[in-house]
């Protein structure tokens, strides 16, 4: 990913993510209420989980497909941010039902620290490791503990009240931009992106997803065709405010053919099939049917992404 362009599509990223997932996360929680005579708490819970789309779907489709470096750029960055959200957001709707309490000061601080530290330690961890690998690049398999870092880095930033995703995201965007951060920085480096990296992440990704999907499947089990009918009828709400969310956050932005790509890319992915049974292991009432749901939305979400594309590839 471009830094440039990174920094110049971060405005309509945070935008379409942040507004995205806060009506997700609302209406997700009225239908609950009107439907099922839910607590409002536990349908912000359940929006909370499947409010975003799936960052390791978004990034390698839109990586894929003949797409300008901007909006995969903001494809990318939102979908990072949206799983950033549903993470924390699941964390902090479990404290306010355990405990009782409602803050939304505390849920705010929570959600800052979890960006502000995962941003930071990603820069930083990035930068060091740029000043380290250029003196390690000649050696064995050099590259290889560029994954180690990558793991480092994650974990300090989780220890430390951060979002690991976050933070995987800064240190990337640091080593994919070494010769431009070693300019801004004045000192000089000859790390590179070459192919061979390029294929270890292919190969890196390739296992991710698969391993994604076999989860997903083991997390599901057929109890109520009510709920399973749910999830699909909540997808098809949230392509219809993902239309509405995407006209708003581009505005006086580039050809029609972008914005229904755009709207397009809201599979559900990884973060949601994992945070799905955690309410039932803290033991939140009414959660044993978030693993049919999610699943549900999940897998019809994927569904919709892959024939909106398939459709706009052949246009």
């Amino acid at each position: 990913m471009n830094v440039r362009e990174a920094i110049r599509g971060s405005p309509r990223a945070s935008m379409l993510a942040v507004s995205g997932w806060v009506l997700n996360v609302l209406v997700t929680a009225v239908l609950c209420k009107i439907l099922f005579g839910w607590r409002f708490l536990n349908g912000l819970l359940l929006g909370s989980i499947v409010g975003g789309s799936s960052s390791i779907i978004v990034i390698a489709v839109a990586r894929k497909i003949n797409v300008t470096e901007e909006i995969a750029t903001i494809l990318s960055l939102e979908s990072t941010l949206t799983d950033v959200l549903c993470t924390v957001g699941a964390f902090v709707m479990i404290d306010i039902i355990q405990s009782g309490q409602i803050s939304l000061e505390a849920a705010l601080g929570s959600v800052t620290i979890a960006f502000v530290v995962g941003a930071f330690l990603g820069s930083i961890f990035g930068i060091a490791w740029l000043v380290i690998l250029e003196r390690l690049q000649k050696k064995p398999n050099a590259y290889m503990l560029t994954l180690a870092m990558l793991f480092i880095t994650f974990v300090s930033a989780r220890n430390l009240g951060g979002t690991g995703a976050l933070s995987a995201l800064f240190l990337g965007l640091m080593i994919g931009n070494a010769p431009l951060i070693a300019k801004k920085l004045k000192f000089e480096t000859t790390v590179s992106i070459d192919e061979n990296v390029r294929a270890f992440h292919n190969q890196i990704s390739f296992l991710i997803r698969s391993f994604f999907f076999v989860f997903t499947g083991l997390l599901f089990s057929f109890t109520s065709i009510t709920f399973i009918l749910f999830g699909v009828f909540l997808s098809f709400v949230f392509l219809g405010l993902r239309a509405i969310t995407v006209r708003i956050s581009t505005f006086k932005f580039q050809a029609i053919e972008n914005r229904i790509l755009m709207t397009i890319m809201l599979p559900r992915g990884l973060a949601a099939a994992v945070l799905a049974s955690l309410p039932l292991t803290v033991g939140i009432p009414n959660s044993q049917v978030f693993p049919e749901v999610v699943f549900m939305v999940i897998l019809t979400t994927v569904l919709m992404c892959t024939i909106g594309v398939a459709i706009l590839k052949r246009k």
